[in-house]
């Protein structure tokens, strides 16, 4: 799987989606600083939404292959400006999480992310597993692995 960096408000899912495609059983946690796990980089909301910190996600994208933006399907709005993107020097793509809870929102949220300039957009459900397979041969395509989307199910004990 290529390297990933997840970038969204507070809330949105960030979290939940990495345990996700890392196959852990699914639990709440606040991500209080820069979390990295198997290639996937985790980072707080707070990054996002404060100006002192965007500085920090530009830095920490230059260790992964892939900036990931992450909007909720059940969010008003959007804290991703029109251009974001244009900030990395990596391919970035969307990932529109919730879709389960607010499909009525989902084309917003598609858009949103086009407007700030991600070239591909997914919607996904992390609880439901609905979308994952198609972001998961995403996050494989570059490097020639492959990976069984079982494989993405929460395990016990974990």
């Amino acid at each position: 799987m290529r390297s990933i960096l997840l970038i969204g408000s507070v809330g949105v899912g960030k979290t939940t989606l990495r345990q996700r495609l890392h196959g852990h059983k699914l639990r709440y946690a606040k991500t209080q600083a820069l979390e990295t796990e198997h290639g996937v980089v985790d980072t707080p909301g707070e990054f996002l939404e404060s100006r002192i910190y965007k500085s920090a996600l530009i830095n920490a994208s230059y260790a992964v292959d892939l900036v990931v933006l992450v909007q909720a399907a059940d969010v008003r709005g959007t804290r991703f400006p029109p251009g974001f993107a244009s900030a990395f020097n990596r391919e970035v793509i969307g990932v529109v999480t919730k879709c389960g809870l607010a499909k009525g929102r989902r084309d917003d949220a598609v858009w949103h992310l086009r407007l700030a300039g991600a070239s591909k957009v997914f919607c996904v459900d992390s609880l439901t597993g609905d979308g994952l397979e198609e972001l998961i041969a995403e996050l494989h395509r570059d490097d020639g692995t492959a990976q069984d989307l079982a494989a993405t199910k929460p395990r016990a004990g974990r």
